[in-house]
């Protein structure tokens, strides 16, 4: 053995230019393997952490709009209502409504009031969403936090970039002034979400009860999104059957009303919340997706 480990590193140091490609090559290999490793188990663990994950779905819209066919993330914004009031299968409704904001002002003593220009990752939310993804309240409750329109709930880094490092119970009742004549008291902190998913929000506002006039059951926004967590023993297909009817009652009862001059074909899919991530086909200005056949590629 110590013969052929010597005969070894001779030849390893007589051919030291081949020895050092061989082992660099190694090297590279090895790092190549670990970055996409790394990467690959990354894009798979989106939404491994969110509790009955495999009865959460996504309501998306799909079109055909000049013989062109095209999905849309949100759904039209009193479709949320429609289905708490009238679809069976369901133990939570959830919308998620994207909210646009030109400023945010906070009153600073002492010093001049800090101005942030078109805070993102707004919504408008409901308990419902605090039900089903599972923040950490560090200061304040889902409850009395969105039963006042005029609260707002940051999570704890949002809360640091407005007031500054604090305790998370000294950011309650700090006010913020939205658009310059809107202010919001907040109300409670959640902990910054640690693991993979596509709920990014950082700030949360009460969504408020509201009468839909008929026209908003034919638009469809995609900042509207409404998440769906079925019952244990729900058929998925006798739910969308459900979704689909209630949709199409509300576009007969559009045409009879307003008759309108043009037409299109829509329909509703109900994405599993663990291929979201993947949905490439359905295009968001906010949610970067990920490719399966890129990603088994480099497997």
């Amino acid at each position: 053995m110590s013969t052929n480990f010597k005969t070894l590193l001779r030849r390893l140091v007589r051919y030291r230019l081949f020895t050092a490609l061989n082992v660099l090559g190694l090297a590279i290999g090895i790092a190549a393997c670990w970055v996409i490793y790394t990467l690959v188990s990354y894009e798979f663990s989106f939404e491994k952490e969110l509790p009955a994950r495999d009865r959460t779905y996504r309501l998306v819209t799909g079109f055909i709009f000049d013989e062109k066919e095209s999905y849309n993330g949100g759904v039209s914004a009193p479709m949320y209502q429609g289905i708490r009031e009238q679809v069976r299968g369901i133990d939570r409704v959830v919308p998620v409504f994207g909210k646009w904001l030109n400023t945010a002002k906070v009153e600073r003593p002492g010093a001049e009031p800090l101005i942030v220009e078109e805070p993102g990752f707004t919504v408008d939310v409901d308990t419902n969403y605090f039900a089903m993804v599972p923040y950490t309240w560090l200061a304040g409750n889902a409850r009395s936090a969105m039963n006042t329109a005029s609260n707002v709930v940051l999570t704890e880094s949002r809360a640091k970039s407005y007031f500054g490092a604090l305790d998370p119970q000294q950011y309650i009742g700090k006010t913020i002034i939205y658009n310059d004549t809107v202010p919001k008291r907040v109300a409670g902190i959640v902990k910054d979400i640690e693991w993979s998913t596509e709920f990014k929000a950082q700030e949360f506002y009460p969504m408020q009860s509201k009468v839909y006039e008929l026209g908003a059951w034919t638009n469809t926004n995609g900042s509207d999104k409404v998440y769906l967590q079925l019952s244990p023993s729900a058929d998925t297909a006798k739910v969308l059957a459900q979704i689909t009817a209630l949709a199409t009652k509300k576009w007969n009862e559009f045409e009879q009303e307003r008759k309108p001059t043009w037409s299109m074909k829509r329909w509703f899919e109900l994405l599993p919340i663990k291929e979201s991530h993947f949905s490439t086909y359905i295009k968001e200005y906010d949610t970067r997706k990920a490719s399966k056949t890129v990603l088994y590629g480099l497997i």
